[in-house]
């Protein structure tokens, strides 16, 4: 659900909401749940839910159709995906590679840290 974090709440709903997406809870098609139930569950009001949507569907993540409510466009989890393995490459993935390039590790010794991080999962 929506954590205590420093992001704004509509950015909160907004994540929730692709999470449920890139985890296979809401798929291409479905309707997601509708203004009124997201005001029940996380306990804000109509505006902060609808930014949130709003910058789904700015993004088109999300379709809405007047009347019927709020769906999971077509290719939105491949576009969430592609944008977040983006992301992490940069913001994670090459600034780890340039500190083991500066420690001198191998790619052996990286290898063997990535296997002993998957034993310990």
């Amino acid at each position: 659900m929506v954590q205590k974090t420093h992001e704004p709440l509509y950015i909160q709903i907004k994540n929730h909401i692709i999470d449920l997406i890139l985890s296979h809870h809401l798929h291409e098609g479905d309707k997601i749940p509708s203004t009124n139930e997201l005001v029940r569950i996380f306990k804000m009001n109509h505006l902060t839910i609808m930014k949130g949507i709003n910058e789904l569907a700015n993004e088109n993540i999300v379709e809405k159709k007047h009347g019927v409510g709020v769906f999971v466009k077509s290719g939105a989890h491949d576009a969430i995906f592609e944008k977040r393995r983006q992301a992490f490459k940069r913001e994670y993935f090459y600034p780890c590679m340039q500190e083991a390039s500066r420690l001198g590790l191998s790619k052996r010794t990286l290898k063997h840290m990535i296997d002993e991080y998957e034993e310990d999962q």
